[in-house]
């Protein structure tokens, strides 16, 4: 709490002279203040003033639109302290912005359908960031003060983006009793137990799920009784399980998904026997048909393929041997999945033994889609909907001007210039 009102205190209201914001609200709502000369002592400021004067000076912000051609693509939320989300929110902007202009910016990637998303997906986790912020600083600080509702500003993404991303948690806003803004411990107990519980994963890492959009479908229907290839939704940050890498070295997937230039197409493949080597070769397959997905969107420069087996290294290294999946095991990563079966990288992602599983997962790590390994017609119509077939790519980069946005300079441009709409911390 005292680092959270020493931040606020440092940036809201910074000018404690008999001048400032503070001393002006003071005056106003008591005369006397005046009299004595208007001196502010910095130990005499309350957590209802910080709160009360951030709102006035210090106005939390949001654009209305992150992404509208034909300017370029911005960053533009301001938040509380409360949640340590600067840096995390910062982050995951970038990182879902830059595959996304560096792909157009190669011309390999349709600019009028990939860079549309980063509003679609960011603009409603900071309005979430700013609301749940808002409420844990009300908390913290005892305050009845209104929070900022802003849930309008992403009315027009549509019913099936917002749903998703709120899925599991009430978007009612918490905040402690108009009554009693200084709760009691049972009442501030029984708060914090229902604030973690819904937004604990949110506070971690901001792990909340994207909506659908043209790279995150929506879930196929599946015939009763039928199971998915994977229980991981489309949209949502990728699994990190812990896997065997080779004889003398274990670690975690991500070590095998780095950079931001690929997709990643992670292959569960269980025991390779059965079922699941005969998608598999079908998949292998493909890698060498000029027509597959693999081949018309780039290859190897495009996507980074992982396939992760069940057992330890010299079980897999014997059964992954044969001339049906050869192209696969020479265009792969194999990893081994040798952990019990309670917590291996198969249960983790809730992976089909039967059919084993296909994984598109984007270049920031989230994933796109998810098929069985020999579904190869869906993920070509995935991928179409917003990357460029290499055959094509001289094509579009001709037309670069008509596709791809403005890349202003807006960090010379002032905050409120970039945002017309304000919202309250």
């Amino acid at each position: 709490m005292v680092a959270a009102l020493s931040f606020l205190a440092s940036t809201a209201i910074s000018d404690v002279s008999s001048s400032g914001l503070l001393a002006k609200n003071r005056q106003a709502n008591d005369p006397d203040f005046k009299e004595v000369g208007g001196v502010v002592d910095h130990h005499t400021i309350t957590p209802e003033e910080v709160l009360i004067l951030a709102r006035k000076g210090m106005q939390r912000k949001l654009a209305d639109h992150l992404y509208k051609p034909p300017s370029s693509p911005i960053n533009s939320h301001i938040h509380s302290v409360m949640g340590a989300f600067g840096l995390n929110v910062s982050i995951i902007d970038t990182a879902n912005l830059a595959w996304k202009m560096g792909l157009c910016v190669k011309g390999f990637a349709k600019a009028e359908k990939l860079l549309p998303t980063y509003d679609y997906e960011r603009r409603l986790h900071a309005n979430k960031v700013i609301e749940v912020s808002g409420t844990y600083l009300r908390f913290v600080c005892g305050s009845n003060l209104g929070i900022v509702d802003l849930r309008d500003k992403g009315k027009d993404l549509g019913v099936d983006t917002i749903e998703p991303m709120a899925e599991g948690e009430s978007r009612t806003l918490l905040t402690p009793d108009a009554k009693n803004a200084h709760p009691d411990e049972s009442v501030a107990r029984g708060f914090l137990l229902d604030f973690f519980n819904r937004h604990g994963m949110f506070l971690l890492g901001l792990d909340v799920a994207y909506g659908t959009s043209v790279i995150n479908p929506p879930l196929k229907q599946i015939p009763e009784g039928s199971r998915r290839p994977i229980t991981v939704k489309n949209g949502v940050r990728a699994p990190n399980p812990r896997v065997c890498i080779d004889t003398g070295h274990t670690g975690y997937l991500y070590d095998k998904m780095a950079g931001a230039a690929r997709f990643h197409v992670v292959v569960f493949g269980s025991d390779l026997l059965g079922p699941v080597r005969r998608n598999l070769a079908t998949l292998s397959q493909s890698l060498k048909d000029s027509n597959s997905f693999y081949r018309r969107f780039g290859g190897a420069e495009m996507f980074n393929i992982i396939l992760i087996a069940k057992g330890v290294p010299f079980e897999v290294d014997d059964s992954i041997v044969g001339d049906d999946i050869v192209t696969l095991r020479e265009a792969a990563t194999t990893l081994y999945d040798d952990r019990a079966p309670d917590e291996d990288a198969h249960t983790t992602w809730g992976a089909n033994h039967t059919t084993g599983a296909l994984v598109v997962v984007r270049p920031d790590l989230w994933t796109g889609i998810s098929v069985a390994p020999n579904e190869l017609q869906e993920v070509d119509d995935y991928l179409a909907g917003f990357l460029i077939p290499v055959a094509e790519r001289g094509n579009r980069v001709k037309q670069g001007s008509r596709t791809m946005p403005v890349m202003a300079r807006h960090s010379s441009r002032s905050l409120d210039g970039d945002l017309p709409a304000k919202a309250s911390i």
